[in-house]
């Protein structure tokens, strides 16, 4: 419960929490105060984000169960794919947001950062039962735990940052500071998970 991979797992969650919670509280002030757009005539388009997770979910969770049961990458491998989905594309998609100034293309970006979340559950969370299965159930306890604080981290960082000068530059700042968390992340893995 202590050893680097374990540890890393929840230093990988802090981050996944940081960057979701942001996604899911915050975004829709940036839309709103930055973008002049109204999600709350856009309706269903609220629902996309969370319908594009609950896709990406299923498909990282067949695609890592093809990519290993036909041996096309191993275990490792495998979740070190999907977990470069997961971190580095929403990184990508996190700094991209920062520079879009039309709210539809922005919408879009936002849903893809948020969807490719999905991928998370086939890589980081799989993890637990490959390293730690009679373990799992606390070590996923203390992920959660911990993640939780992250969200926590991520949207007091943004309220310091655009409480008096609620800005693009501000905002992008918060975008910059994410997408490094998403890299440092993707990077423990890397590096921790052998």
């Amino acid at each position: 419960m202590t050893s680097p991979p374990v540890i890393t797992l929840y230093f990988v969650h802090f981050v996944f929490d940081a960057g979701y919670i942001l996604l899911i509280t915050d975004i829709p002030t940036f839309f709103n105060s930055i973008l002049d757009f109204d999600l709350e005539l856009a309706g269903l388009l609220n629902m996309a984000p969370h319908l594009c997770v609950l896709c990406m979910t299923v498909i990282g969770g067949l695609l890592g169960d093809y990519l290993i049961s036909h041996d096309k990458l191993s275990i490792l491998g495998t979740r070190r794919l999907l977990n470069t989905f997961c971190f580095g594309l929403t990184a990508v998609f996190i700094i991209i947001l920062g520079y879009v100034y039309n709210s539809d293309l922005s919408l879009t970006i936002m849903v893809f950062a948020f969807g490719i979340y999905g991928f998370k559950f086939a890589g980081v969370n799989a993890n637990v039962l490959d390293i730690a299965p009679f373990h799992s159930g606390i070590i996923i306890g203390m992920m959660i735990s911990i993640g939780s604080i992250g969200g926590l981290v991520a949207t007091t960082l943004l309220g310091v940052l655009t409480e008096t000068n609620n800005t693009l530059r501000q905002w992008r700042v918060e975008f910059w500071t994410q997408a490094a968390l998403q890299i440092c992340a993707l990077l423990a893995f890397f590096y921790f998970w052998q």
